[in-house]
């Protein structure tokens, strides 16, 4: 684990998540993560909602003072930031 997490080895954890994201087989990926015990599953869901927080926060340090009100909105309302912490 230590090797996927390395970042000097090939981003292979990186790839495979972008891979995981965009592929259009997701009906194979679904049946996989379906092999997964319940608990190990919700940790990865955990996971995911902690790294949309953090960019959410990277987003917000980057522009707290921004004023502009429609970049707030479209901020707020973009469903991938949101859509793992309900």
């Amino acid at each position: 684990m230590d090797a996927i997490l390395d970042d000097d080895k090939n981003q292979l954890l990186t790839k495979t998540l972008k891979w995981m994201g965009s592929t259009k087989n997701s009906d194979q990926i679904i049946a996989k993560l379906l092999e997964i015990q319940a608990d190990e599953l919700d940790q990865l869901n955990n996971v995911v909602g902690i790294a949309n927080l953090k960019k959410l926060l990277v987003i917000w340090d980057e522009n707290k003072n921004n004023n502009n009100e429609q970049f707030w909105q479209k901020t707020f309302n973009e469903p991938r930031l949101f859509i793992a912490q309900s």
